[in-house]
């Protein structure tokens, strides 16, 4: 008698004859075997066999599964395939698969624990692994169904006894498996509810209902439906875990919307919780702060706490009466701490007290009573301010913006749907509903009370109603505090005393966000501290502070607080504040480009952009107000940052405006802004533009007296001058040569570039790449970057105007390394243009393909002008390439460029260089 023959289709397919494993080498051997297996005893006619195992069998199939079937045999399983041209039936096998489907079928008909169980321990993975063949399918769907009804039944039997870590452990991944079933999810979320975890458990109702949308256009079953509400409602019937006391609430309210987002807070706030016996939540109003504090109770209620109080203050105006407020709520015999104390102590018990800004230090008082005579006592307190008290955990609660914008998404597309039946984002009003979500700050209020108005407005005309300022109108069902935007900054400002007010009014003058050193340079206050009282407005929630310790903290007005601020009567007249604002931020961008390009270009360009708005604003100010001085001194400092960033029209548009002003001319200022000129002129694209900038520019520098500034534009120029006259125009740049020893580093090297161009125009390629080499060599030393890629991109191109395009590849890599920490984009660009040519002349055309593909979308992608870089050169080596290819070919290649992003397009030339043969010695 043969020995039995085990058959794993759990899994990849594996066979073994007593302790001989059979080799199963290949799809098709494991194909086979499988479909054997699964119909064990039982003859598989070649017909049927056939179609089990090809969709569309070649007319050599038959003769196939002969030859795979005699290997088999061959391997060790001659006496179990039996049969031949007819058919084959495997004998003397154990299948896993069958015997977890006949031990599923047998449990599934007594519901007995044991068999349920012993099934469950039957199913080893996902069956048929390494098989693609038709008949796996029906099976797979056979098997999958049972294992779910399996775990369904047990889970039912784990819940009555209170197994809930089982049954966590092992729904999940039924609930992955079968995401179109709704039993395994409605069986999870009682399981997570009876947890604690309530937040999940309707997480997990929510994500099915949303799909069941997607998929099918329908809705959730009533019983799903009642569950939520249960869950929701907290229903003992539902919640309580057995073998636990439920904990008790008194008056927390019951959310009638389900909670999105916040998981990071919601961590926070556990974790606060078992730090600390007092959490305070802060944050603006309407930022969500007493909607996640409710949500936060689930999570606790039972685990932790065995009964949580919730007391909302807003309503109450003095200590006395949220005392006995208090008192009542507890069910205290008397109106005093003591009486409270003693109901509350012993019992694990939260009290929450909702609101407390208005009463803070009658709140303070009060809590640091009841935690010092109430032993197992907690305190959770949303306010806009801290408390202040010893021991007091303070989680600030942020508006939805950063990472958490898509939660703002989500909640305005849920309120939408509530207010429109069938709302969804789409391609079309994603973006809209992104645009409100900024608008609006990220504010849970605003975005609901926004949503709210989609019964009477569209998404485009909610978006051009918040942008014409009407964020302070928006009204939502509630009354009081809530009621609007409005009502809800009033309700903090009613508690400012009168300098704080002064200085919220004068913070509304801000474009952006601004350092405290800002705020204190530029505000006035008659009677007060500045810095103190935007402190206080900071801890009043009313000033958002951005940014953190490492980077610079900085603090701006959310923009229904600005709107509201700019109402309020300033002592301090606007017109003086915006002088006083001007002059600061002139001053602080002198002092940035001082900076700009050394070792610390990256972060003075990060704190031009951070800056922009204040700097444009305080531009904008000073042209309006005919004060020139102080207009080109800001057009000037911000040139080099507009050139490095590319807003050429934009740059170019503020320099011209404060140029042409009327008044009298300031040597270095003028000059320092005409340079910028130059340089941003040529960065456009127009490489003859800059000359009437640089003619203009050279006898204000002269008389400036700054050697830099009379160097750089002595310089240009003689480079104007060898374009025509190369003799002429090297003679003048030794004039520039003899200024090099009192210019600032920087500037050496783009000196040295000049002069390299004048070398190129007289025709002499050594002095050229002399040149290069050491402007390369010189801003290097000096930390100038971009002057160190421009340097690495025409020694490039040098290069290759010598025929030596390797040589060119490997500088360009240099390049790359230099310019992309700087964030040039069009730099990049500028470089992969000569990349694109190099890489054609290496005989690489099909990348040099690609790159041209790169540079031309990505170009135009990014505004970079076309006129840069369709030299003659660059259309000589792209005809070359397009010939060196067949049509397909060069048309295959150009689209696989044009799909790159930069990253990959650098990434490309890096690959090339990397692939290039080692250099003969």
């Amino acid at each position: 008698m043969s020995a039995i023959a085990r058959f794993r289709l759990f899994g990849r397919v594996a066979v073994s004859v007593g302790e001989h494993a059979i080799p199963v080498r290949g799809a098709m051997p494991a194909a086979i075997l499988a479909r054997l297996a699964l119909t064990c005893g039982e003859p598989v006619p070649v017909d049927e066999f056939v179609a089990d195992l090809w969709s569309s069998p070649p007319p050599t199939a038959a003769g196939t599964l002969r030859a795979h079937i005699s290997r088999l045999r061959s391997a060790g399983l001659a006496e179990h395939i039996v049969g031949g041209r007819g058919g084959y039936t495997l004998a003397d096998s154990r299948v896993d698969v069958i015997e977890f489907r006949d031990r599923a079928a047998f449990a599934l008909s007594t519901r007995e624990r044991d068999d349920l169980e012993a099934a469950e321990e039957a199913w080893r993975g996902e069956p048929f692994r390494d098989v693609s063949a038709p008949f796996v399918a029906d099976w797979s769907a056979e098997l999958h169904g049972l294992r779910r009804r399996v775990a369904e039944s047990l889970a039912e039997l784990r819940l009555d006894a209170g197994e809930l870590d089982a049954v966590l452990g092992s729904l999940p991944a039924v609930v992955r498996e079968h995401p179109d079933h709704e039993e395994p999810v409605r069986l999870l979320a009682t399981a997570l509810a009876r947890a604690g975890r309530s937040t999940d458990a309707l997480g997990a109702i929510d994500g099915f209902a949303e799909r069941l949308r997607e998929t099918q256009g329908l809705d959730v079953s009533p019983a799903l439906a009642a569950a939520r509400l249960s869950i929701v409602r907290q229903d003992p019937e539902l919640v309580a875990p057995v073998g636990r006391e439920r904990g008790i609430q008194h008056g927390v309210p019951l959310p009638i919307t389900r909670f999105i987002g916040r998981s990071s807070a919601l961590e926070l706030v556990a974790a606060g919780r078992r730090e600390s016996r007092l959490v305070t939540l802060t944050g603006p109003g309407g930022v969500g702060k007493s909607r996640l504090a409710v949500e936060s109770l689930a999570e606790s209620l039972g685990p932790v706490d065995s009964a949580q109080w919730l007391l909302e203050l807003a309503s109450y105006d003095t200590g006395e009466d949220v005392v006995l407020a208090l008192s009542e709520l507890v069910g205290a015999t008397n109106a005093t701490v003591e009486s409270i104390a003693q109901q509350l102590s012993g019992r694990g018990a939260l009290l929450v007290l909702d609101n407390a800004e208005h009463v803070l230090e009658a709140a303070a008082a009060l809590v640091s009573a009841l935690l010092a005579a109430s032993p197992g006592l907690s305190v959770l307190v949303t306010s806009r301010e801290p408390l202040r008290i010893p021991g007091e955990r303070l989680i600030p609660i942020a508006p939805m913006l950063g990472d958490d914008a898509p939660d703002a998404i989500a909640l305005f597309a849920e309120r939408a749907a509530d207010v429109v039946p069938g709302f969804a984002l789409t391609d079309a009003s994603l973006p809209l509903v992104r645009r409100l979500a900024k608008l609006l700050d990220g504010l849970p209020l605003a975005l609901e009370l926004t949503a709210a108005r989609l019964d009477v407005m569209d998404l485009a005309e909610l978006v051009r109603s918040i942008e014409s300022e009407e964020l302070l109108t928006l009204h939502g069902p509630a009354a009081g505090r809530h009621g609007s935007l409005q009502s809800t900054i009033e309700w903090s400002a009613r508690m400012l005393r009168p300098a704080e007010l002064e200085l919220l009014a004068q913070l509304g003058n801000f474009a952006g966000s601004v350092t405290l050193d800002a705020i204190d340079g530029i505000c006035v206050l008659p009677d007060g501290d500045v810095r103190e009282v935007a402190a206080v407005l900071a801890q009043k929630s009313l000033l958002a502070v951005v940014g953190g310790a490492v980077r610079g903290r900085r603090y701006r007005l959310l923009e229904s607080v600005k709107l509201y601020a700019r109402q309020l009567p300033a002592q301090d007249d606007r017109e003086r504040w915006r002088e006083r604002h001007a002059q600061w931020f002139a001053d602080a961008a002198d002092e940035l480009e001082s900076r700009v390009r050394g070792p610390e270009s990256a972060i003075v360009h990060e704190q031009f952009e951070v800056d922009r708005s204040e700097l444009l604003a305080a531009l904008s100010f000073s042209v309006a107000r005919g004060d020139r001085a102080t207009a080109v001194r800001l057009a000037g400092a911000m040139s080099w940052h507009w050139f490095l960033r590319g807003a050429v029209a934009e740059g170019k548009g503020w320099i011209d405006s404060a140029l042409e002003m009327p008044g009298p001319e300031h040597p270095r200022a003028d000059a320092r802004a005409i340079w910028g000129a130059v340089m941003i002129v040529y960065r456009s694209g127009d490489k003859f533009g800059g000359e009437v900038y640089a003619r203009r520019g050279l006898p204000l520098a002269e008389r400036s007296g700054d050697p830099t500034l009379t160097a750089l534009f002595t310089a240009c120029n003689a480079m104007w001058d060898a374009e025509a006259d190369p003799a002429g125009g090297l003679a003048r740049m030794r004039r520039a040569e003899a200024l090099l020893g009192d210019v600032e580093p920087w500037a050496v090297s783009e000196v040295l570039t000049f002069r390299s161009i004048c070398h190129i125009y007289a025709r002499k390629l050594a002095e050229t790449m002399r040149d290069l080499q050491a402007a390369l060599e010189s801003a290097l030393a000096a930390h100038n970057a971009w002057a160190a890629g421009s340097a690495s991109w025409r020694l490039a191109h040098a290069l290759i105007g010598s025929h030596r395009e390797r040589d060119a590849v490997e500088q360009l890599v240099q390049c790359f390394d230099l310019l992309a920490p700087q964030g040039d984009v069009l730099a990049v660009i500028l470089a992969l243009h000569a990349a694109a040519i190099a890489v054609s002349g290496i005989e690489r055309q099909r990348d040099g393909a690609r790159l041209f593909g790169a540079v031309d979308r990505l170009g135009a992608v990014y505004g970079f002008p076309r006129a840069a870089i369709n030299d003659d050169v660059h259309e000589g080596y792209r005809s070359r390439t397009k010939q060196a290819l067949t049509a397909a070919e060069w048309n295959a290649c150009y689209r696989e460029g044009a799909a790159l992003s930069l990253d990959e397009a650098v990434s490309l030339v890096r690959a090339v260089a990397a692939s290039l043969p080692p250099r003969r010695r």
